[in-house]
């Protein structure tokens, strides 16, 4: 595991995990940001079925990914 001291929507390669609800809601903080960079990751987002535990992942460039993770009801 790589610890990188910055802003994470900057970086370029690898894999951005962030924790979603399960109510098809990106309005604030980490998940709003992504959202608006990567409108396709929230379509995504809207079109999973929100199940705790599950991990929904979107490729947003060559060699970087977003995972959602359902961890909130």
């Amino acid at each position: 595991m790589q610890i990188i001291k910055q802003n994470i929507l900057d970086i370029n390669y690898g894999i951005i995990c962030h924790q979603v609800n399960c109510k098809k809601v990106m309005d604030g903080g980490l998940a709003l940001a992504i959202r608006q960079k990567w409108p396709k990751v929230y379509n995504e987002y809207k079109n999973t079925e929100g199940i705790l535990g599950k991990t929904q992942v979107t490729k947003v460039a060559t060699n970087l990914f977003v995972a959602n993770l359902f961890a909130q009801d």
